[in-house]
């Protein structure tokens, strides 16, 4: 069952929570519930668009035709946070959820805890308890794994901002494995920041649809089968489901033959070390 709008395909940005305020050195954020703010919580129209330094979708291409935007190229220590509540269904033993992200972030060369940042955290609603720490997320501005640095020079903060690097990663994937939590209602909490120091900025676009928890299909002719996992991840290793012993292929995307009969392939989606936990996806194949 998917959630209610936590993929934003109602139009608008209900069942999400929303925060803002300012960000201190440490990080250290101070935030008070609010309504969406244009500017600092924007849901994103696509498919035309792009954003200005990354020159992505500023909507998810494999996704619907919203997504949020949480931030934007401004200072002054802004942080905004969006959260949902994830009811993870009684009896449900596997329970996974891949959301789908963009980040921008200037590198003004701070000290790490003063840098621009986009942080994911994941945590039991009951007792706050935060959950297993591959499954926090911590991009601190920088080259990072999956990072590009772009071309366009900041138009934000003239006097701070002119003339340093800002990096940008596009529409990449992460997972959130949820399964042991079932009957357990579990927030999920995004937080884009700019600078401590107030003269440098940082935002992430997110997306989270039900249409991406599972591997793309695409079968061309009668006899091969093209099988492509989610993007963003470091490695992908695609196997049989029954004893994880042939190995089909090491790449997103791969082609195989189609089987005699109905077959599950699963691929391990391993993360950018420090940015995710492992997880695995499976998929069924049928012959026509």
């Amino acid at each position: 069952i998917c959630p209610p709008n936590i993929d934003f395909e109602l139009g608008n940005m209900s069942y999400w929570h929303f925060f803002n305020g300012t960000v201190a050195a440490g990080p250290v954020y101070t935030l008070t519930a609010t309504t969406p703010v244009l500017g600092r919580e924007t849901l994103t129209v696509g498919p035309v668009d792009v954003d200005y330094y990354g020159g992505f979708p500023i909507v998810d291409p494999g996704g619907g035709f919203y997504a949020l935007r949480l931030g934007y190229d401004t200072n002054l220590a802004r942080a905004e946070r969006a959260q949902y509540y994830v009811q993870v269904p009684t009896g449900v033993n596997n329970y996974s959820l891949i959301y789908r992200y963009a980040v921008v972030l200037e590198d003004p060369g701070h000290l790490s805890s003063q840098q621009p940042r986009f942080v994911v955290t994941v945590s039991d609603s009951a007792t706050g308890k935060l959950l297993p720490p591959c499954l926090q997320a911590n991009y601190v501005a920088g080259a990072l794994p999956g990072f590009v640095k772009s071309t366009i020079n900041s138009r934000c903060c003239s006097g701070f901002s002119n003339g340093l690097d800002i990096w940008y990663k596009p529409w990449s994937s992460a997972s959130i494995n949820l399964s042991g939590w079932a009957g357990h209602t579990i927030i999920v909490d995004f937080t884009a920041a700019s600078c401590s120091p107030t003269g440098h900025f940082g935002y992430g676009y997110l997306d989270m649809t039900c249409g991406l928890f599972a591997i793309d299909s695409k079968i061309c002719d009668d006899t091969l089968a093209t099988l492509t996992g989610p993007p963003g991840f470091a490695s992908y290793t695609w196997l049989d489901s029954l004893t994880f012993s042939h190995l089909y292929g090491t790449t997103q995307t791969i082609t195989i033959p189609i089987p005699d009969s109905a077959t599950t392939y699963a691929v391990i989606i391993q993360p950018y070390v420090g940015f995710g936990c492992p997880d695995t996806l499976y998929t069924r194949v049928m012959p026509s």
